[in-house]
């Protein structure tokens, strides 16, 4: 006699299937909390890093013109150029002072109910005022050079070639308006083996650092510890100019060294857990 079966065991075998580990969902979530945790603090990096940027240049903005609003004679001209080392935080180093981004910006008043006359004293001529890294409230610049001078010759005119910093282009070209053997002469001797006399593009940075790590495992956790002893940040920009007046075709050359920046001894410690 045929025997019929249960209805219930095919739905019985059916579940009786081997189901996934619940280990293995965890690992994978884990995984993807990984995966997508790091997407998602590099893209926080990058709006911070942004952030940051337009931050201080807006800063530099409003503070190279107040300065050059300050700095401009009663009648005259001012250009101020204001240079920040800004330290922009770095996600995957936290601990250190984060990468330097120069921000050099410039501002130009000109307060003169003259505009269409020549300037007459030396005081009226136009001057370039540079703050390196000083302090907001400082009204002393590093650095101070007249962009143009007198020239005398059969007339008295202002010449952007006689001032402490010049562009050679600029000075060539009135060189060839002029037809001067003398003065031609003198560009060659100003401007030999370099460029601009100005602020250098490039600058020169020196970082010391002195730190350890130290690691110590334990059943339950891992403990990592940071010491940092000492961090010393420094930077040098190069400056070109001649002296007013100096007719010898002498060109001087000089650092501008922006203060060291120290970090105090500091111990940062963490644990991680293992599961």
């Amino acid at each position: 006699m045929a025997q019929r079966a249960h209805p219930d065991l095919g739905s019985r075998a059916q579940s009786a299937e081997p189901r996934a580990p619940r280990a293995l969902s965890r690992g994978q979530a884990l995984v993807e909390l990984a995966v997508f945790g790091s997407v998602l603090l590099l893209l926080l990096g990058v709006l911070l890093n942004y952030g940051l940027n337009a931050e201080y240049n807006q800063q530099a903005m409003m503070e190279a013109f107040r300065r050059a609003l300050s700095l401009a004679p009663g009648p005259g001209k001012s250009s101020v150029t204001v240079i920040r080392d800004r330290y922009i935080p770095n996600p995957s180093n936290p601990f250190a002072l984060g990468s330097v981004y120069p921000v050099a910006v410039s501002a130009r008043v000109t307060k003169d109910p003259r505009m269409h006359e020549t300037a007459d004293t030396v005081e009226e001529l136009p001057r370039l005022s540079l703050f390196v890294n000083t302090r907001p409230e400082s009204q002393t610049p590093t650095r101070s050079y007249t962009t143009e001078g007198f020239r005398s010759g059969s007339s008295r005119e202002v010449d952007p070639c006689e001032g402490e910093i010049m562009d050679p282009d600029l000075c060539r070209a009135r060189c060839r308006e002029d037809a001067s053997p003398w003065y031609c002469s003198k560009l060659d001797q100003l401007f030999q083996g370099i460029n601009k006399m100005s602020v250098q593009p490039g600058m020169r940075r020196e970082a010391r650092v002195n730190a350890s790590l130290r690691k110590e495992e334990s059943p339950s956790a891992l403990r990592t510890t940071t010491h940092m002893e000492s961090w010393r940040d420094r930077i040098t920009r190069r400056v070109v100019s001649r002296r007013m007046g100096d007719e010898s075709g002498r060109v001087g050359t000089e650092e501008i060294a922006t203060t060291p920046k120290d970090v105090a001894p500091n111990d940062v410690t963490w644990t991680t857990p293992w599961n």
